[in-house]
C-alpha cells in the first residue's frame, strides 16, 4: 500500500556559479544600459549565418559559434580548412570515461581557437529516446544519468580551454520527424526525471555559458517561446546567467520568445527580434529592461570567453572580434597529440559484443584476409547534417588492416554491396561557376569562381551581385569515365536544379522538384537520369541551380559509377578462400543525419544478405558494426566476433586495429540498450508523430528501464560489453549517512584474468515499494576502473538523496519515500554482480 509519510527534497535554486561563473554582472549591465535602444535590440540577433552583432564604437564584438559535437568546422560546410574529427558523442559515451571526455572538450576548444571561434555548439544532451531517431548519434546516451556525466566532463574541458559550450537541445529534440512543427507531449515527470536532468547539470554543475532551444514544441508550445522552459526553470529555478540562444531558423515569431527568455535568435539577419523588439519596446508591448538583460548576457559572454577584457582564456581581445567574419581568421593545424586523442577516445569506445576466442587476432596462422563490406574503405566516420567536418585525415579500416597484416599476409578487398541511398558524390572536379542575378543561367553572369564540386561555392554567390533570394548558377566542368558504362546521375536541391551531359538533359529536377530528405529535409526528392559513357572520354557536364526563397542555398551532384555485376559473389567467394574474414558493415550520413529520421530498423541495402553469406562460408568472421544506432542483427549469434565501432571519427581504422588485435583491451560499454526487435523498444507504440503529436507515452520507462518493467530481454543490454580479461566483484557496502543525507557505497574489483584491461562498474538504484509506477532500477553512478593482472581496487560511490527521489508533479518538488531500497553493482544493466540495501 502506499506509504502516507514521506520526505520532502528540496532543491535550492542554483546560482549558476559552476565553472567560469562570473560574478560581474553589473559592469555587463551598465555597458548595455548607456547603449541606445536599436543598439540593444541589435544585439538580440545575429548579423550572419556564424555571428552575433559587432557594435565596435561601444566595444562590443561579433562572436563566431561553430558546430558541432565532434569537431570545430568553422564557418564553411565543405570546403575551407580541415578539422579534427573526434568519435561522435555516442561513441564518446561508450567510453564511460569523463577523464576522456573531458579531454576531448579541452582538444575541441583548441581547435575553435584555430577557427576564430569563441561559441562551440555542442553538447547535444537530447536522450535516445527511440532507435530510429535521425540524430542519436550526436546524443551521449538513453540514460538521463549517463549523460550529465558526460554533459559535466564535456563543458568542463571546452570552457576551461575558455570557448563557450552550447547545451543544445532544449529540450525534447529526441527525434527528427516534423522536427520544426510537432509538438512533443511528455509528463512532468518524465521531463524532470529524464529530459531536463543532462541540462540541468550543464547549469547547476558545468556552469555552462549558453543554450540553445529546441525547433519542436513541448507540450503544445515552441521551446523557444516556452516561458515556463526559459524562465521558470532555466533562468529561475537553475540560476542560468548565460545566453539563450535559437536553434538556427528556430525562432518563429517576436513577442512570445522575447517575453519568454530567448536572448538571442540565430542565425541573422533578424527576422523575428532585432528591430522588431525596438518597436515592441517604443509602443509599450514589453519593457526596455528585456533588451537590457538579454544584451547583458550576450556582454556576459563575449567577458567569458575573453574578447572584452580579460575573460576565462586569460587573454587580451585582438581586435579582430570586434567585426565578424575577419578574413584570415581560420587556420588548419593538425597536431600529432590530438590524433593520438582521438584514436585513444575511438579505440575506448568500440564495444565488443560477441567474441568466441577468435579475437584479440593472431597472424601466426594467416595467410589470406579478406576484408568485406561497404564500409570497409573509407569508413564512416561520423553522421549526416551539422555536425559534419571535414577531416584533415582519415585512417581506413582497409588501409589500415592492410598496414597491420603487412605483406606476408594475402589482403583482398570486396565491397559486396553498396549502401548509398543518393548517388555517390562526384569526386572532386574542375568547375566553373558563373552566378546570374536571375532566375535563369541566361545573359552574362555577374559573378564567375572556380571550385572543385557541385554546391561547394554557393556561398560566395550568395555574397556576389546578386540577389541572395532569387539566383541562378551553372557549373560547367568535363567529366572522365574510368570504365565504359552506365553512368547514374542524381541531383537534388533547395530550389530547382538539373544536370546536363554533352548539352543533353540528363537529370531534370527543375520542372517539378518534389519535396525530399536532403538538406535537413528542406530539399527536393533526387531526380536521376542515366547516359553512356565510354572509357577515358572527357564529356561536358552542366548543373544548373536555381534559388527562388528557401532555408538556405543548396544542390547536390552525384554520380553512380558502372560496377560489377559479381559485386555480392566476389566478396563471398573471398570469404570462402580466406582464413579470416574482416566484415565491415553499417550505415552512412545519408541515412543516419539530420532532418529526417532513420527509414527502417535494418542495415540498408543488402548488407543482411551480405553478413549471411559471409558467415554460411566463413564463420571465422570478426563483423564490424560501423553505425550510430542499433540495428537489427539476426545472424548476431552466428560471427565468431562482433565488434560495435559507432561512428568513431577520423582514426576509425588505427583504433579499430588496436582492438581487434588487442593492443587495446576493449572496454566499450552499451550506452543505450540494443533491442532484438524494433517493436520490443518501449518507444515503439509512441512513434511516430501523429496529428502534429509527438506523445511519450512510456513516461520514465525509456530505454532499459522500459526492457526492465516488462521483463523483456534485449539483443544487448544497456552497458554491456566485453573484455580481454576478466573482473571479479567483491561485496557490496553501503552505508547511510542520515545527518548529512547521503548514502556511500563501496565495493572491491579485481582483475583476475592475464591482461590489464579496465572494467566499468555500474551502480544502480531500485525502489522497493513506491506509491507511484518507478523503473526497476536506475542508474545513479559509475566508475571506470583499470586493473592490472591480479590487481584489487576498492570503487566507491556517494549518493545524494535525489538518487533515490522522484519527481511529485502535484508538490512540484522531488520526494524521497522512506523505505528500502536496493543497491546493485554490475558490468551492465542485466548482469549484477553485486547487491545490497538501505533503509530511509
Amino acid at each position: 500500500a502506499p506509504r502516507a509519510n514521506f520526505w520532502l527534497v528540496m532543491k535550492e535554486p542554483s546560482n549558476n556559479a559552476g565553472p567560469g561563473h562570473d560574478p560581474g554582472v553589473d559592469e555587463a549591465g551598465e555597458l548595455v544600459a548607456a547603449l541606445s535602444l536599436t543598439e540593444q535590440a541589435a544585439l538580440t540577433a545575429g548579423s550572419d549565418m556564424w555571428h552575433t552583432v559587432a557594435l565596435p564604437a561601444a566595444g562590443i564584438p561579433a562572436l563566431r559559434c561553430s558546430d558541432g559535437p565532434n569537431g570545430v568546422r568553422g564557418l564553411h560546410a565543405g570546403r575551407g580548412p580541415t578539422s579534427a574529427a573526434f568519435p561522435v558523442a555516442t561513441a564518446l559515451a561508450a567510453t564511460w570515461d569523463v577523464d576522456l571526455v573531458a579531454a576531448v572538450g579541452s582538444a575541441l576548444a583548441q581547435e575553435a581557437g584555430d577557427k576564430g571561434v569563441q561559441v562551440l555548439l555542442a553538447p547535444t544532451l537530447n536522450l535516445q529516446r527511440h532507435p530510429l531517431g535521425g540524430r542519436n548519434f550526436e546524443c551521449f546516451s538513453e540514460d538521463p544519468y549517463l549523460s550529465a556525466r558526460l554533459a559535466v566532463a564535456f563543458i568542463g574541458g571546452v570552457q576551461g580551454g575558455g570557448v563557450a559550450a552550447t547545451a543544445k537541445h532544449f529540450v525534447a529534440n529526441d527525434s527528427e520527424h516534423d522536427r520544426h512543427r510537432v509538438s512533443v507531449e511528455i509528463s512532468m515527470r518524465a521531463l524532470r526525471e529524464l529530459y531536463l536532468v543532462p541540462f540541468e547539470a550543464a547549469v547547476a554543475e558545468a556552469g555552462v555559458w549558453a543554450v540553445m532551444t529546441a525547433y519542436n514544441r513541448l507540450n503544445g508550445t515552441h521551446c523557444a517561446a516556452n516561458h515556463w522552459l526559459l524562465s521558470e526553470v532555466l533562468k529561475g529555478e537553475w540560476g542560468f546567467d548565460g545566453v539563450v540562444m535559437s536553434d538556427w531558423f528556430g525562432t518563429y515569431s517576436t513577442l512570445a520568445p522575447a517575453l519568454a527568455g530567448l536572448d538571442l535568435e540565430m542565425p541573422g539577419p533578424a527576422c523575428f527580434q532585432g528591430e522588431q523588439l525596438a518597436e515592441l519596446v517604443v509602443r509599450g508591448d514589453i519593457p526596455a529592461s528585456i533588451l537590457v538583460d538579454k544584451g547583458r548576457r550576450l556582454v556576459r559572454l563575449a567577458q567569458r570567453v575573453g574578447t572584452i577584457g580579460l575573460g576565462a582564456t586569460g587573454r587580451e581581445p585582438t581586435g579582430l572580434e570586434l567585426t565578424a567574419g575577419a578574413a584570415g581568421s581560420e587556420r588548419s593545424v593538425e597536431r600529432p597529440e590530438t590524433w593520438a586523442l582521438a584514436r585513444r577516445a575511438a579505440g575506448q569506445a568500440m564495444v565488443v559484443l560477441r567474441n568466441d576466442g577468435l579475437l584479440p587476432l593472431q597472424t601466426l596462422d594467416i595467410g589470406q584476409v579478406a576484408i568485406l563490406g561497404p564500409n570497409a574503405s573509407p569508413g564512416q566516420i561520423m553522421g549526416g547534417g551539422s555536425s559534419q567536418v571535414r577531416p584533415y585525415r582519415i585512417s581506413s579500416p582497409l588501409q589500415a588492416l592492410g598496414d597491420r597484416f603487412g605483406p606476408e599476409v594475402v589482403v583482398r578487398y570486396e565491397p559486396g554491396c553498396r549502401t548509398h541511398r543518393l548517388c555517390p558524390r562526384l569526386d572532386p572536379t574542375a568547375f566553373e561557376l558563373y552566378a546570374y542575378d536571375s532566375l535563369e543561367p541566361k545573359g552574362d553572369p555577374v559573378w564567375i569562381d572556380h571550385t572543385d564540386e557541385v554546391g561547394g561555392s554557393l556561398g560566395g554567390a550568395e555574397r556576389s551581385a546578386v540577389d541572395p533570394q532569387a539566383f541562378a548558377v551553372s557549373y560547367r566542368g568535363t567529366f572522365v569515365a574510368a570504365h565504359s558504362g552506365e553512368h547514374l546521375f542524381g541531383v537534388t536541391a533547395i530550389g530547382r536544379s538539373r544536370v546536363l551531359v554533352e548539352g543533353v538533359l540528363i537529370a531534370d529536377n527543375w520542372s517539378n522538384p518534389q519535396p525530399g530528405h536532403t538538406f535537413y529535409a528542406n530539399g527536393t526528392a533526387e531526380v536521376q537520369g542515366s547516359v553512356f559513357l565510354p572509357a577515358g572520354q572527357a564529356v561536358a557536364i552542366q548543373v544548373d541551380y536555381q534559388r527562388r526563397g528557401g532555408l538556405f542555398p543548396a544542390v547536390r551532384l552525384g554520380v553512380e559509377l558502372p560496377e560489377p555485376e559479381d559485386l555480392f559473389d566476389r566478396a563471398v567467394g573471398a570469404a570462402r578462400g580466406a582464413d579470416l574474414v574482416i566484415l565491415v558493415v553499417g550505415s552512412n550520413e545519408e541515412w543516419e543525419g539530420e532532418g529526417a529520421d532513420r527509414v527502417d530498423f535494418s542495415l540498408p541495402g543488402a548488407q543482411n544478405q551480405l553478413i549471411d553469406a559471409v558467415l554460411a562460408a566463413n564463420r571465422n568472421t570478426v563483423v564490424v558494426l560501423n553505425t550510430g544506432s542499433p540495428v537489427a542483427m539476426h545472424w548476431a549469434d552466428k560471427a565468431a566476433a562482433l565488434v560495435q565501432a559507432w561512428y568513431p571519427g577520423m582514426a576509425f581504422g588505427a583504433a579499430l586495429v588496436d582492438v581487434l588485435f588487442g593492443d587495446v583491451n576493449p572496454s566499450g560499454r552499451l550506452p543505450s540498450t540494443f533491442p532484438k526487435r524494433l517493436e520490443d523498444h518501449p518507444a515503439y507504440l509512441n512513434y511516430p508523430p501523429e496529428g502534429g503529436r509527438l506523445l511519450y507515452g512510456e513516461g520514465v520507462f525509456v530505454g532499459y528501464r522500459g526492457f526492465d518493467a516488462r521483463d523483456t530481454d534485449p539483443l544487448f543490454p544497456f552497458g554491456f560489453g566485453l573484455s580481454y580479461t576478466t573482473f571479479a566483484y567483491g561485496a557490496l557496502h553501503a552505508q547511510l549517512d542520515l545527518a548529512g543525507r547521503r548514502v556511500r557505497v563501496e565495493l572491491d574489483i579485481t582483475n583476475i584474468g592475464d591482461r590489464t584491461g579496465a572494467e566499468v562498474v555500474q551502480l544502480y538504484v531500485g525502489d522497493d515499494e513506491s506509491a507511484v509506477a518507478r523503473p526497476p532500477k536506475e542508474l545513479k553512478g559509475f566508475r571506470r576502473v583499470e586493473l592490472t593482472p591480479g590487481q584489487c581496487q576498492r570503487v566507491g560511490f556517494d549518493l545524494d538523496e535525489r538518487a533515490f527521489s522522484f519527481w511529485d508533479p502535484d508538490r512540484q518538488e522531488w520526494r524521497l519515500e522512506p523505505g528500502r531500497f536496493a543497491l546493485l553493482a554490475g558490468s551492465s544493466s542485466r548482469d549484477i554482480r553485486a547487491s545490497t540495501a538501505i533503509i530511509w
